[in-house]
């Protein structure tokens, strides 16, 4: 009973700290949830975990990420920057298009 007691006053004590949920909060990035992983596939040989995240500045631009289950290291395999020369225009079409994909991506 007594480890019962502890266990809520250290629920209680840290619930005082954190800091209050807004609309705004909720809304806002980065997302609560943390980053996500997009497109997750296991190698063949069931070595390797390859995924797709986002940048940190910008999650929208992603990168081919590779996570070794024996060593348990993450590394890099594609950064997205080496496709992209210079500032990015897009056309009004474009824009709505990766909207679209954007939104459909969050549910």
């Amino acid at each position: 009973m007594r480890s019962v007691l502890i266990l809520y006053l250290a629920f209680c004590v840290a619930s005082l700290s954190a800091a209050p949920l807004t609309v705004e909060r909720i809304f806002s990035a980065p997302n609560l949830a943390g980053p996500s992983l997009r497109a997750v596939k296991v190698s063949p040989d069931g070595r390797y975990v390859t995924y797709l995240q986002g940048k940190p500045e910008n999650k929208d631009q992603l990168d081919l990420w590779a996570f070794d289950l024996r060593s348990g290291t993450t590394r890099a395999l594609v950064d997205s920057n080496a496709f992209i020369e210079g500032a990015e225009t897009l056309s009004a079409a474009e824009e709505a298009r990766r909207e679209r994909l954007r939104i459909s991506g969050l549910r």
